[in-house]
C-alpha cells in the first residue's frame, strides 16, 4: 500500500471522520474566530475542506501545504469539482486554472463561500517556521512523520497568540480494510476521480437523495437488473424531475418500457455489437479510446461562455490549448464537421479531441467556464 496514492487519501475519509472525537472538535469550534485564518501540514487531497464546510466554518482563509506535487495537483482538479456537485457555490481563480504540473504560489485557487482556499506544493515545516498569526494548524496523520522537537516548535512559531493546533489521527502504517470485497478497486477509483459513492438500494428515493439525485443534471441506472433499472428512471423523472435520465437495457425486449418513460436506453447487446462494429471499422480510434493509460482524451462540453456566442472556429482554436481541436459541432439535433468559419451559438455542443487530458480539461473550461470535470 503507497500511503501517498490519492485513491488510498480518498477511500480513508470515512474512517478518519469517525476516529475523530466530538468533543475536541466541538470545544475547537467554540473558540475559533468566525472568520479564520488556517494552514494545513500534510494536506494531502483536500479533504479537510469539505470537513470545515462541514463544521460551518464558511469564511476565512485555508492553505494546505504537501510535499507531494502529484496529491496537490490533484487536490487543485478534485475539490473544486467535488464540492459544486455535492451543492456548494465554488468561484474558481486562475490559479486553479493553470496547468497542474506547476507549482501555484499562495494565490486563492477558489473559493467556497467566504472562504478562500488555496493548495500548495512545498516544505509543511517550512511554511511553519514562515508564517506568524495563523488561528488554526491542521496536521492530520503528520506528526509521527516529522522530527517532533522541529514541528512543535513550528507550530508555536506559526499560531497566533491563543491560536489552536489540531493534530488528530497519527497514522502508524498499519491500517488494513478488511473484508475484501470485489467492487473496492471501482470504488477507489471512483473516489479517486472526485466522485463521491453511496452504499444502498437505488430503489428508494432517500437513497436517490442521499447521492445527489435532488440536484442531479444526469441520473444514469446500469445495473444488470431491468427492473431495478426501470424503476430508479421512474424515481428520477418523477420524484427529482431530472431531465436526462440514462437507463441500461439489458433484455431488448424491455427497450419499450425505457421508451415509455422518456428514458435514454442503451441496450446491453446492441452496445457489444456497436463496439465489434467499431472495432471493425474504426480501428485505430477505437483502440485509442479503450487504452487504459491514454494520454489523450475526447470530451463534449456546451458552449455557455457569453464572449463565445458568433465567434467562429477558427477563432476559438487560437484560444484553445496546443494540440486540442473542434472536430464537431451539434446544434438542435443536427452534428456538423465545422470548417474555421463556423460560426458558434450559445448551445452548441462542441466535441473537442486533445493530445492530453489537462489539455482538453482546459478547453472545456475555455466554452463552459463551469463545467464539472
Amino acid at each position: 500500500m503507497t500511503h501517498a496514492r490519492p485513491r488510498y487519501l480518498e477511500s480513508k475519509r470515512s474512517v478518519d471522520a469517525r476516529s475523530r472525537a466530538p468533543r475536541v472538535r466541538d470545544r475547537l469550534l467554540a473558540e475559533l474566530p468566525a472568520d479564520p485564518e488556517i494552514l494545513e501540514a500534510g494536506c494531502g487531497t483536500g479533504v479537510t475542506v469539505p470537513q470545515l464546510l462541514s463544521w460551518d466554518i464558511d469564511a476565512g482563509q485555508y492553505r494546505g501545504i504537501d510535499t507531494d506535487e502529484r496529491i496537490v495537483s490533484f487536490a487543485r482538479r478534485v475539490r473544486p469539482a467535488a464540492l459544486r456537485w455535492a451543492g456548494h457555490d465554488v468561484t474558481t481563480t486562475s490559479a486553479t486554472e493553470q496547468s497542474t504540473s506547476e507549482s501555484a504560489g499562495a494565490d486563492t485557487d477558489f473559493a467556497v463561500a467566504d472562504l478562500a482556499v488555496t493548495f500548495e506544493t512545498g516544505d509543511a515545516l517550512d511554511a511553519l517556521e514562515s508564517n506568524a498569526g495563523v488561528d488554526l494548524v491542521v496536521a492530520q496523520s503528520f506528526a509521527d512523520l516529522v522530527p517532533l522537537p522541529r514541528f512543535v516548535s513550528a507550530i508555536e512559531s506559526a499560531l497566533r497568540p491563543g491560536g489552536f493546533a489540531y493534530l488528530p489521527l497519527t497514522f502508524d502504517g498499519g491500517t488494513i480494510f478488511q473484508p475484501d470485497h470485489p467492487a473496492d478497486e471501482a470504488v477507489e477509483r471512483a473516489k479517486e476521480r472526485g466522485f463521491t459513492v453511496k452504499n444502498g438500494d437505488g430503489t428508494k428515493a432517500d437513497v436517490l437523495e442521499a447521492a445527489g439525485a435532488d440536484h442531479a443534471k444526469v441520473v444514469v441506472a446500469a445495473t444488470p437488473d431491468d427492473d431495478v433499472n426501470l424503476l430508479v428512471a421512474q424515481l428520477a423523472r418523477t420524484n427529482f424531475g431530472v431531465d436526462e435520465v440514462v437507463g441500461r437495457a439489458n433484455q431488448p425486449a424491455n427497450l419499450e418500457a425505457f421508451r415509455d418513460l422518456d428514458v435514454q436506453s442503451i441496450s446491453a447487446g446492441h452496445a457489444v455489437a456497436a463496439a465489434m462494429d467499431n472495432q471493425i471499422e474504426r480501428p485505430g480510434i477505437t483502440q485509442w479510446m479503450t487504452e487504459a493509460d491514454r494520454e489523450g482524451d475526447v470530451q463534449e462540453v456546451e458552449v455557455t461562455k457569453r464572449d463565445l456566442d458568433g465567434d467562429t472556429v477558427a477563432e476559438l482554436a487560437d484560444r484553445l490549448p496546443e494540440g486540442c481541436i473542434v472536430a464537431m459541432v451539434g446544434r438542435d439535433g443536427n452534428h456538423t464537421v465545422p470548417d474555421g468559419d463556423f460560426r458558434l451559438q450559445r448551445g452548441d455542443h462542441l466535441t473537442i479531441i486533445g493530445e492530453d487530458r489537462d489539455s482538453v480539461h482546459e478547453a472545456l473550461r475555455q466554452v463552459h467556464p463551469d463545467v464539472t470535470l
